[in-house]
């Protein structure tokens, strides 16, 4: 993961909404989709992302009356910490299957980048900056 797809991630107003409902319970595309809302397919976009990135995971897949099974996703974020300071914004993610993951940017960098509110620049994992003796 880098900080771009990142932070365009936890940016996104329904994947937040998705990582906050699925946090204590496993729901479905269908179920969120309605909960929010959303198409369908949009949803499926937005989970399809969320799994690609380690943030959500299909923990089980019950059968249904109809002998189809029915995929059901819980959030694997336990927290998200965004800091700014000294011209750079740090994000830290702390997930279930991995220690906490740090990403920093120069705010400044990116400014141009896609009109995002927040400018993105390059991805800087705190772990390979060079560190003072």
């Amino acid at each position: 993961m880098d900080y771009h797809t990142i932070s365009k991630l936890i940016m996104d107003d329904v994947n937040m909404r998705i990582l906050s409902a699925t946090a204590f319970e496993s729901l479905s595309a269908r179920d969120l989709a309605y909960m929010f809302d959303i198409p369908l397919v949009s949803c499926y976009r937005k989970i399809n992302e969320l799994e690609e990135a380690g943030l959500l995971k299909c923990v089980e897949k019950p059968l249904k009356a109809n002998g189809k099974r029915v995929r059901k996703y819980k959030s694997q974020l336990i927290k998200v910490v965004l800091t700014f300071e000294r011209g750079k914004l740090r994000i830290a993610l702390d997930v279930s299957w991995r220690r906490t993951q740090h990403f920093e940017a120069s705010w400044t960098k990116g400014l141009e980048s896609d009109g995002m509110d927040l400018p993105i620049g390059g991805a800087i994992p705190v772990d390979k900056l060079p560190t003072k003796n």
